[in-house]
């Protein structure tokens, strides 16, 4: 009996464990498609007028505001052309840098409406990828920082916190398929604590590292069973519990060393009664199990 019931652990422990998705997906970088300005740069058709522009040497600008002291300033449109490709912005110039509201629209299809201070965005702000992604919320000195909200094209969604344009800090990432991931992020990866839901019903909850399962967690199954204990790059290894909540079967357990998500070295069996048999597994095979 012992060994049919182990033998069907060994599956129930690998199905499930290895499906978690990279949980901060691709990030397509930050916004910089709209004005990334970094030089001062001769205005088109005016002698003496600079705007805060960019490094490209194949960038073209024209203004159609005013020039006051030698910089662009006040209401009006910059047009910045390069290799055939236009963007177009539309907003308030202060001696030659964007301040406050901007209304883009940028190269390869890309887009802002928001808030700039000193020729930066900072502030709140919208900013949709060429891709389809959309970005909205805070900014600061032109990287998307604070709290907002990314949504894929695809529908995938992540909303949280941005440091860097990366995610960093808390945030839940939503794929379109029901998966989802809630926690924490460092440098636009997943580590620290978190929970991840699959969309079959199955959880885990604990330590992440890397956007791997690492540390000390808890993986409930849909199917009826849980497992506690340590993991490492996605797999269970070291020690934990492994607990079944299937009928006929619930509160049985196998308390012991885990290798690869298999049963390996020494452990023990618990009967709900609390009956207790030490058994040995090698690579998920019983070695000792009485008959």
């Amino acid at each position: 009996m012992l060994k049919t019931v182990w033998g069907l652990l060994a599956v129930l422990v690998i199905v499930g464990v290895f499906a978690m998705r990279t949980a901060s997906s691709v990030i397509e970088g930050n916004p910089t498609a709209v004005a990334s300005y970094h030089q001062w740069v001769r205005l088109g058709g005016r002698t003496n007028c600079f705007v805060w522009g960019s490094v490209d040497s194949t960038a073209r600008y024209s203004w159609s505001g005013a020039c006051i002291s030698g910089k662009a300033h006040g209401e009006g449109v910059l047009v910045e052309t390069r290799r055939g490709d236009s963007a177009r912005i539309k907003g308030t110039l202060k001696k030659g840098k964007f301040h406050g509201h901007v209304d883009a629209a940028g190269f390869d299809g890309a887009s802002f409406v928001g808030e700039y201070r000193n020729g930066l965005k900072n502030g709140h702000g919208i900013f949709t990828f060429p891709s389809g992604n959309r970005y909205e919320g805070e900014f600061k000195d032109g990287n998307m920082n604070g709290q907002g909200v990314l949504i894929f094209a695809e529908g995938h969604r992540y909303d949280g916190a941005w440091k860097n344009g990366k995610q960093h800090g808390r945030g839940r990432m939503t794929w379109n398929d029901g998966d989802q991931y809630a926690g924490q992020y460092k440098d636009g990866v997943v580590n620290g604590l978190g929970t991840y839901f699959f969309a079959d019903g199955d959880r885990y909850d604990g330590d992440f590292k890397n956007d791997a399962k690492h540390g000390t967690g808890t993986f409930h199954s849909a199917d009826g069973y849980t497992y506690e204990g340590d993991w490492q790059n996605d797999q269970i290894a070291g020690r934990g519990t492994f607990t079944w909540r299937t009928a006929g079967w619930e509160g049985h357990q196998w308390k012991g060393e885990f290798v690869d998500s298999k049963q390996h070295g020494d452990g023990t069996w618990i009967s709900p009664d609390g009956q207790k048999v030490a058994l040995q597994a090698h690579e998920g095979e019983w070695v000792n199990c009485p008959a």
